[in-house]
């Protein structure tokens, strides 16, 4: 299964995580809230994304406490419901079309089958979201998932120059290694003796590490980022040569023996390379696609939520008052 990079933040921010902007204290509120080339947007469809969320305790709470927060979840909602008519009208030009079933089997997914409409509202409630914002999310994510298809449909896949480079990115630099883990400083010397005997590091692994993953992994943690790890462990791994057993380090959770492993060969790890070139592939070709779709759509706001910023792909929340309101023009 391929793995896909979300999309930018904003295609499936939560609510609670918006940052503060300022508030809209204009009044008037015709019935439109935009205009997407042409294609209008009710403002009864944020109201009723945003009368849902209001019957979460949490989220009421906030509206309470928080100056300008009715003024930043509107603006959010408004920001999503553009952002779908984008993706319908881009996608339709590509041939894709979301149908509700698809969307309606990744929410099932999302919410672990939960077919009780009041459970459902309830479980949602706990993470701060409602059934009718996670539909709107999911359908901007499964818009996300074809279109992603058909992008990596045109693609000729990843060629030799691409797999060399990513092989490169993902070993160049970044050690590997693998570890036995012991109680003891005592225990772990009595390791390094026996594999100076000549025993065999990945069955004294699995014989002797404490580290439970050693039963299936002979000890291999594959490359070693800085920051991964416990920075002795990492220290001592970037500070030894490829081959070279070290050891005991300390850290927290005892003492290990370590040995830098040298990179496998490009032929070894192919197939994986290859996978994560073509994801890769793939999430910028989507990415690219969102920042065109996004950039080249005429988009018109009501002022009583603020403006449309096309490089974000978001309303920014404004003062009505300053700005003409074209959708009564």
């Amino acid at each position: 299964m391929r793995t896909r990079r979300a999309l930018p933040a904003l295609l499936i921010t939560l609510l609670l995580t918006v940052a503060a902007c300022g508030s809209v204290t204009g009044t008037r509120s015709p019935n439109v809230a935009a205009s997407v080339e042409g294609n209008e947007i009710a403002v009864s469809q944020v109201e009723t994304q945003f009368e849902a969320l209001s019957d979460i305790p949490q989220f009421a709470a906030d509206l309470e406490a928080q100056e300008g927060f009715t003024e930043q979840v509107e603006a959010v909602l408004l920001s999503l419901l553009i952002q779908r008519e984008i993706f319908a009208s881009g996608a339709a030009e590509l041939g894709v079309d979301v149908d509700t079933d698809a969307v309606e089997e990744q929410m099932a997914a999302q919410t672990g089958g939960i077919e009780d409409d009041d459970e459902m509202r309830e479980v949602l409630a706990a993470q701060g979201i409602s059934p009718e914002f996670l539909r709107l999310q999911t359908e901007l994510q499964v818009y996300q998932q074809e279109i992603g298809d058909v992008l990596a449909s045109e693609r000729d896949g990843v060629g030799d120059a691409e797999l060399e480079a990513a092989y490169d990115e993902m070993y160049a630099g970044t050690p590997s290694a693998r570890h036995i883990l012991l109680e003891s400083e005592e225990d772990a010397e009595e390791v390094m003796d026996r594999l100076e005997d000549g025993e065999d590091f990945g069955e004294l692994a699995v014989e002797e590490s404490t580290d439970p993953s050693a039963q299936d992994n002979e000890g291999e943690l594959g490359p070693i980022s800085e920051g991964q790890f416990d920075p002795d462990f990492t220290e001592a791994v970037y500070e030894a040569d490829e081959g070279e057993v070290v050891g005991p380090v300390e850290t927290q959770f005892g003492f290990h023996v370590i040995e830098r492993l040298e990179p496998p060969p490009l032929d070894e790890v192919e197939d994986e390379i290859r996978e994560a070139a073509e994801a890769d592939a793939e999430s910028f070709a989507v990415t690219s696609w969102v920042t065109e779709q996004l950039e080249g759509t005429e988009v018109v706001v009501n002022p009583r939520f603020g403006s449309w910023n096309a490089e974000q792909g978001a309303v920014e929340p404004g003062d009505p008052l300053d700005q003409p309101n074209e959708l009564d023009r």
